[in-house]
């Protein structure tokens, strides 16, 4: 099993969710760990007061009005998640290509405790994505349907999958911003 992320790797099924860190980072080189929230719309890196300044990151988060609204059927199929979202837009702006609005599924497991896999209690385990090619209007409502790539060496009850929706807001060149995102448990 996989313990640690080559932050340089592109080729690894998280490496998409690493390019919208550094989309939002203005410089070429930085210190682990890398952490953000809102798909980059607040973003941290190197050593600090983690737990006071992350904590922090994810209040103000929370804070902010949902812009999207998310509902899902989780299943596993095989070895892989799949996933049926339907998407509300409550953004006030058409999602689609031109702001790069996509919807993620996001595959963690939990740990009892810290150990050999994480230093944290949860470790992503894969991603999927799939953009809004179609635009889809404030208040409109679109369906996606999202299959993971296959997991092995995985407890199958500690999985919990996280779906999301970010784009690229009006006026922003670099810092992508999430709408919305609900977590669910894999029956």
């Amino acid at each position: 099993m996989e313990s640690i992320v080559d932050v340089s790797s592109w080729s690894h099924p998280l490496a998409l969710r690493l390019l919208r860190w550094w989309s939002a980072y203005p410089g070429s080189s930085v210190s682990l760990p890398m952490v953000m929230v809102d798909s980059g719309h607040d973003y941290s890196y190197g050593y600090e007061n983690f737990m006071t300044n992350y904590s922090a990151m994810v209040d103000t988060s929370l804070a902010r009005p949902p812009l999207a609204q998310i509902t899902a059927d989780v299943s596993r199929v095989d070895n892989h998640v799949h996933v049926e979202a339907d998407v509300t837009n409550k953004s006030g702006v058409t999602l689609g290509s031109s702001n790069s609005a996509t919807v993620w599924v996001i595959v963690y497991e939990v740990f009892d405790a810290p150990g050999a896999e994480s230093l944290t209690s949860r470790y992503v385990r894969t991603t999927t994505r799939q953009a809004i090619t179609t635009n889809l209007a404030d208040n409109a409502t679109a369906s996606f349907n999202l299959d993971t790539p296959d997991l092995s060496g995985v407890v199958w009850d500690n999985l919990h999958v996280v779906i999301l929706v970010d784009h690229l807001p009006t006026g922003s060149t670099e810092q992508f911003d999430t709408l919305q995102a609900i977590d669910q448990d894999i029956p």
